[in-house]
């Protein structure tokens, strides 16, 4: 709405010329406008008014605004006026870089590093020796750390360090390439801990390929991932609100507003900082205008529900606040 008012000017980017005014995911987002002091003045007021009508609050502590070819004084100036911390470029968003030319490929670096750490944390129950890349030293294929790291004596004796688990393990059965001919004491004792741990993996000949087990089948699904990062990411409250499908949308959109005392009343307008001549019901005059009040406890209301229930022909429990 305050797009179509002219209140905020999108900005336009790509080729062909997009124009985005924001972008949204969970509870972080993305305003795009032009650098101009009375525009960003409007997007703080809009912020207000969602404010004041929903009760979500901006934190401006952690809010930063960026720009290109601006001066350092405008800069300043600008967090002055606002309130916010100056951002810089480039910056991370939902974990991927923005502001930074992605064509070039040092500047997937990160994400990609990213994805090899979570990677690499995987435990497997399943390994197939048709795996050629799985080091057996130095990746972490069993528990919660690389032989390498956790049986270093006998690393330091091996022949071939980058070895792979394939290449150790042939038709199922270890080899080994030993700087000595044979182990003994300590260095014995620790192959035997190493073979228990091997032990513990089901070694197969198939081919490797990918398993999904979050929807407890095989195939992969959008939704499902979505729900989970969901479960991860958004908050949650202590007891759930259920849609109703018979209902229209906008009044499942009321009903929840209801359930979570979000409605503008006089007493949600007065906390969340906005000045109002009086806090008191206006039809009875006789309490203050809270949500429980002006639905169950006002003498309009109470009356309202009473011609409900004769139109109706209804028993209406009596609703006490």
């Amino acid at each position: 709405m305050a797009e179509n008012l002219n209140f905020i000017k999108d900005a336009s980017v790509g080729v062909p010329r997009m124009k985005i005014s924001h972008s949204l995911y969970a509870d972080d987002v993305i305003v795009n406008s032009e650098w101009d002091y009375e525009e960003m003045s409007n997007i703080m007021r809009v912020f207000q008014i969602f404010h004041t009508m929903s009760g979500l609050k901006i934190n401006v502590n952690k809010s930063n605004f960026y720009r290109t070819g601006v001066s350092f004084d405008e800069q300043n100036v600008m967090a002055g006026r606002t309130g916010l911390s100056i951002g810089y470029l480039p910056f991370s968003y939902l974990g991927l870089p923005l502001g930074t030319n992605m064509n070039l490929i040092k500047n997937w670096s990160k994400l990609i590093e990213k994805f090899k750490k979570k990677l690499s944390n995987w435990k497997v129950n399943l390994l197939s020796i048709g795996g050629r890349t799985i080091k057996f030293w130095k990746d972490t294929w069993i528990g919660s750390e690389c032989f390498e790291t956790k049986y270093a004596r006998l690393y330091h004796l091996e022949q071939n360090q980058l070895c792979t688990v394939s290449y150790r393990l042939t038709n199922g059965n270890l080899t080994w390439q030993w700087r000595r001919e044979s182990l003994t004491g300590r260095n014995e004792s620790y192959l035997q801990g190493l073979i228990q741990d091997i032990s513990q993996a089901n070694v197969s000949t198939v081919p490797d390929r990918y398993k999904w087990h979050l929807n407890g089948g095989d195939n992969f699904c959008v939704k499902k991932i979505r729900e989970y990062i969901d479960t991860k990411l958004l908050p949650s409250l202590q007891s759930t609100f259920k849609w109703s499908k018979v209902l229209p949308k906008k009044l499942n959109i009321f009903a929840r507003r209801v359930y979570l005392d979000r409605l503008p009343t006089r007493l949600n307008l007065s906390r969340r900082g906005l000045e109002i001549e009086s806090i008191g019901c206006p039809p009875c005059g006789h309490n203050i205008e809270s949500m429980d009040h002006i639905f169950f406890s006002c003498t309009v209301a109470q009356h309202l529900w009473c011609r409900i229930r004769l139109r109706l022909d209804i028993n209406i429990p009596h609703f006490v606040s």
